[in-house]
């Protein structure tokens, strides 16, 4: 049975964007002082999967509100394994299309058509389509081209920060700017809560 994870995932607004390489990625992220030391790599289904700890400059990144003294960096006990008991970064390669993604409890997705926001999602999705129904205008479209705000996104490049909790793991405007300094890209940021990505 899978675990299921909270999680903050950094991407770039062109859901289509990819690095030149995952290697380039992994530079890229490092070099800011996201990315740190690698402790697991596991292949799915031809794609590389990575967990790192944090970088050197992570808490000039990444601001924690509320929760913020329960903070760990490091697995306790020194257990890799225990992935619920640490904050660490979960890269994995890009994916041929883009991936959509969203917290559907706690999100009111804007209707691609009518614009209109609306609360309980999953009762409006096929979750075998991925395909959203409005309950205002009744107009049916892909998931991915609604408007999720901090909730969703789709993208083939995503980055995961695991056990970061919505609304008290906050991305700064400064990651935000050295992501697209360093990419040459625009970045946004959501949260989510499922299994580590594959």
């Amino acid at each position: 049975m899978s675990k299921i994870y909270r999680q903050l995932i950094l991407c770039p607004e062109d859901p289509n964007w990819i690095a030149s390489s995952f290697e380039e990625l992994q530079y890229q992220l490092s070099e800011i002082g996201l990315l740190g030391e690698k402790f697991a790599e596991i292949a799915h289904e031809g794609r590389t999967n990575q967990q790192h700890y944090v970088g050197d400059n992570f808490l000039q990144h990444i601001n924690f509100m509320g929760c913020a003294p329960a903070v760990e960096f490091q697995p306790l006990d020194g257990d890799v394994g225990n992935l619920e008991s640490f904050t660490f970064v979960h890269l994995v390669e890009a994916y041929e299309q883009p991936k959509w993604l969203a917290e559907l409890m706690m999100a009111k997705p804007a209707c691609p058509n009518c614009k209109k926001r609306f609360a309980n999602s999953e009762q409006h999705l096929d979750l075998q389509t991925q395909m959203l129904t409005c309950p205002h205008c009744n107009t049916e479209s892909d998931a991915a081209l609604y408007n999720w705000k901090e909730f969703g996104g789709a993208a083939r490049t995503l980055v995961s920060i695991v056990n970061a909790y919505p609304k008290e793991t906050i991305p700064s405007s400064n990651l935000l700017i050295q992501l697209q300094q360093s990419t040459g890209t625009n970045w946004h940021f959501f949260y989510y809560l499922g299994d580590l990505l594959k």
